[in-house]
């Protein structure tokens, strides 16, 4: 029965039960874990990861699926996952600690804008390279393959496995130390004791840069180990 009373009362409990459903959601969603202190504690992490890092660091934390909401957490703690590190594409993990512990895993990118040397022309196979055939170049050192030199002086004096193009960037894998003992070859031996030193004579049994390891077969049928010097001398320190 639609009395007047009865829509008088209606209309009266239409705004509280207005007031009552807000004040539900707003506590619904109180209950879950807002994203941003989550993407601050992440940065947070990766900031003090690449504290000390030469040139421009640029770090980007990408919000947590919205899909995985978790509760309100009184205490969070980043953390670089297992075999993780703060370079290029990377993840970052979140746990709560409290009250109810939970884990979350954010995409990241750390970028470093830094110099970092390459070739100044094509250099053949074989080039031993000297400071004229390298020039500086600027960008995000975490996109260059891992085993690219970054000093100038750990690429001026070694030589070129294959052609080098012009503005590639030098790869520890590219270069060898230029041949100071070619495989076959005699060489004179040092052999150093503590109370003694002995030269002789023996045969290079593979190829050596100076400074790499080499072994020699003496002349008394003996191999030793030892160390190749710029002059194609071998030292064997015992």
């Amino acid at each position: 029965m639609n009395t007047p009373a009865f829509a008088l009362v209606r209309r009266l409990l239409r705004p509280a039960a207005a007031l009552a459903l807000g004040v539900f959601a707003s506590t619904a969603l109180a209950a879950y874990q807002a994203p941003q202190p989550v993407q601050e504690a992440a940065h947070a992490l990766l900031e003090q990861e690449t504290n000390g890092l030469p040139g421009e660091v640029r770090i980007t934390v990408f919000p947590p699926d919205p899909a995985k909401r978790q509760p309100a957490c009184a205490a969070l703690e980043a953390f670089l996952p297992s075999n993780t590190r703060a370079w290029g594409r990377t993840s970052v993990g979140v746990r709560c600690n409290a009250p109810t512990p939970w884990v979350l895993y954010l995409r990241a990118r750390v970028e470093v804008l830094a110099e970092y040397p390459v070739s100044a022309r094509a250099l053949a196979s074989g080039t031993v390279i000297r400071g004229s055939d390298l020039t500086m170049q600027r960008g995000d050192i975490t996109q260059l393959p891992a085993d690219t030199l970054l000093d100038e002086e750990e690429i001026i004096g070694q030589q070129t496995r294959h052609l080098t193009g012009v503005g590639k960037p030098l790869r520890k894998s590219l270069l060898v130390t230029p041949e100071v003992i070619r495989a076959g070859q005699r060489v004179s031996v040092l052999i150093q004791e503590r109370t003694f030193t002995v030269s002789t004579e023996g045969k290079a049994i593979h190829r050596a840069g100076a400074g790499d390891r080499v072994r020699v077969l003496l002349d008394n049928r003996r191999t030793v180990n030892g160390i190749a010097q710029p002059d194609g001398s071998v030292v064997v320190e015992l």
